[in-house]
């Protein structure tokens, strides 16, 4: 599983960005405002990570998070990413 081809996140201040470009502009048309931790998620995703290895660098990364937290946050992305067509299975 992984977004599909076209989709990059890039920072702009304080502020994190999904941008579709090629395909990717056919099938989303916008720019996905994120935070830091929806960036850290987006780019699991470019690089191909499943739901548990991407709940699994969370949880690596910030405190006081459980592994159902995680999990879940990350499967409510992805959901909502599968939904409008920008992940590839």
């Amino acid at each position: 599983m992984k977004l599909i081809e076209g989709m990059t996140v890039t920072e702009l201040g304080d502020s994190v960005f999904a941008v579709p470009t090629g395909p990717a502009a056919n099938k989303y048309r916008g720019i996905i405002r994120l935070n830091e931790t929806g960036g850290m998620i987006m780019n699991c995703l470019i690089e191909g990570m499943e739901v548990k290895q991407i709940a699994e660098r969370i949880l690596s990364e910030y405190e006081n998070v459980t592994p159902e937290t995680a999990e879940k946050a990350v499967q409510d992305i992805v959901d909502k990413l599968r939904s409008v067509g920008l992940i590839e299975e």
